[in-house]
């Protein structure tokens, strides 16, 4: 997993969703947002295909008030530029799985909106 901001958010994540599928991983201290961890590397290494960036709303308060950011962890799912999906809490590896699934089925482009 790999930090990013609010200046970086919009190359790491919404551009780099265009061959990949990105997560954006909104966290801060809390428990949950830790225990959640473990699953997400777990998603890392058995994918190759996907990214997770991990953004500290507490330092990086605009990216999170974008995406409507609420509770924590919240994890928005990207692909072709655009926010597909979202999970919240400390969910299980099969529900991030379904989630990156329907991902990498999003057949949004970018230049036909």
């Amino acid at each position: 997993m790999t930090k990013t901001d609010d200046a970086s958010f919009y190359k790491d994540v919404v551009e780099g969703s265009n061959d990949k599928v990105v997560i954006a991983k909104f966290t801060a201290w809390c428990a949950p947002c830790k225990a959640i961890t473990p699953t997400l590397e777990k998603l890392i290494e058995d994918n190759n295909d996907v990214l997770v960036y991990t953004v500290d709303i507490d330092e990086n308060p605009e990216t999170a008030k974008l995406y409507s950011v609420r509770s924590i962890p919240t994890l928005i799912y990207f692909r072709n530029g655009y926010a597909v999906d979202t999970t919240v809490g400390n969910v299980t590896l099969a529900t991030i799985n379904k989630s990156v699934e329907k991902a990498r089925n999003e057949q949004t482009d970018k230049a036909s909106t």
